[in-house]
């Protein structure tokens, strides 16, 4: 647990409790230092809607309110480490690539291979290592599908229920080190970071839940099916003022907050429709 009263607001607890986080948490060997979980810590705090206190669970364990079974939204690996894989034209066949990658990772590959601006807010670098070469013709469709939950260790041990997720991997790029690099590994965050390429500092979902000032009032970070409390613009919002609103953006989930943060603003974003 890591708590801070420090007056400045962009005095995040991590920064606050760094001395007492190192005494009082054993990282384990899943981070190189715990430098990188307090990176990931401080790049997913938002002064206004996080509380003052960031919760951090010891392996295996979890906060529940039924007795459905296990979840996911923990630093550790079993839930960071997660598949990526690319298909389609002038991606390479059949290769497994062993160089890091996060999520923020997908929004600048997307805009490069499309022809377009990434948002001002993408942190995540271009993945030129996947494709046959750097000037191949743009795609006619782009397509992002995200199998929530599905840790990489999963392309294992549920053959049985991802043969045709392993077919597109072995028929064409698989990541073997890509990892969540935000806290907490909960869909709500991961989507919106996929969607926008920046992390929650920026896109001010730091939960499924965050706190709103206004109301003084913790809200559902997706209230009412909007995307109002999504601060930063996702790829889909850019590419499609950039081609006058000619773009036709679908996205499709089980639930609102899988859908919204990939899909953007709409006709709440400048020059949007």
């Amino acid at each position: 647990m890591l708590c801070s009263e420090a007056e400045e607001p962009f005095a995040s607890p991590v920064v606050g409790a760094y001395d007492a986080f190192v005494e009082a948490f054993d990282t384990g060997d899943e981070y190189e230092t715990v430098d990188g979980m307090r990176e990931s810590l401080a790049k997913s705090y938002d002064p206004v809607r996080n509380g003052n206190i960031v919760l951090v669970l010891n392996k295996y364990d979890i906060f529940t309110e039924n007795d459905r079974g296990t979840s996911h939204g923990s630093p550790w690996d079993y839930d960071r480490h997660i598949p990526l894989i690319m298909y389609g034209k002038d991606v390479r066949k059949g290769v497994e690539i062993d160089d890091d990658a996060v999520q923020q990772d997908i929004v600048p590959t997307l805009a490069y291979r499309i022809g377009t601006d990434a948002p001002v807010t993408a942190e995540g670098r271009v993945l030129h290592e996947a494709f046959e070469t750097r000037d191949g013709e743009r795609p006619k469709v782009a397509v992002m599908m995200v199998l929530d939950q599905v840790a990489f260790r999963y392309l294992d041990e549920y053959k049985w229920a991802l043969r045709n997720v392993r077919k597109i991997a072995r028929d064409g790029v698989s990541y073997t080190n890509m990892r969540v690099p935000h806290l907490p590994t909960v869909t709500t965050v991961g989507h919106s970071a996929l969607g926008t390429g920046a992390y929650p500092e920026a896109t001010g979902i730091v939960g499924h839940n965050i706190y709103d000032p206004d109301l003084d009032a913790m809200v559902y970070a997706m209230e009412g099916g909007s995307p109002q409390y999504l601060e930063a613009e996702t790829f889909a919002d850019v590419y499609d003022r950039s081609v006058g609103n000619r773009a036709r953006i679908v996205s499709v989930g089980g639930a609102d907050r899988t859908a919204i943060g990939m899909a953007g603003h709409g006709t709440m974003s400048p020059g949007g429709d």
